[in-house]
């Protein structure tokens, strides 16, 4: 079994999911599921309270509700899940992840 994770941000962690034999895959937006539209409108209004006009602005930090990811990301999931079924990573297993 090979850990996968697909996140906002794992840039502190990737060497310890690495010595896991995982791999991560970070996002450039947060995702969130369908029902989370009104919390994603509300950082929308948060994230606009600085400007001038609140109107049509869009918030600081990439998110969004959706269903799917970016085909590219998918892309390369699948592609290093394929290397992984051929190769399988090896595993620290003196590696403890933690902070």
């Amino acid at each position: 079994m090979v850990p996968v994770l697909a996140v906002r941000w794992i840039k502190p962690h990737v060497g310890c999911v690495r010595k896991q034999g995982g791999f991560g895959r970070m996002l450039k937006a947060q995702v969130l599921p369908p029902g989370q539209e009104r919390l994603v409108n509300t950082m929308f209004k948060l994230s606009a309270l600085h400007k001038d006009d609140s109107a049509n602005h869009r918030p600081e930090f990439p998110i969004s509700v959706r269903t799917d990811l970016q085909p590219r990301s998918v892309r390369r999931l699948e592609s290093r899940i394929k290397d992984a079924q051929r190769d399988p990573p090896r595993v620290d297993t003196s590696v403890r992840c933690v902070r």
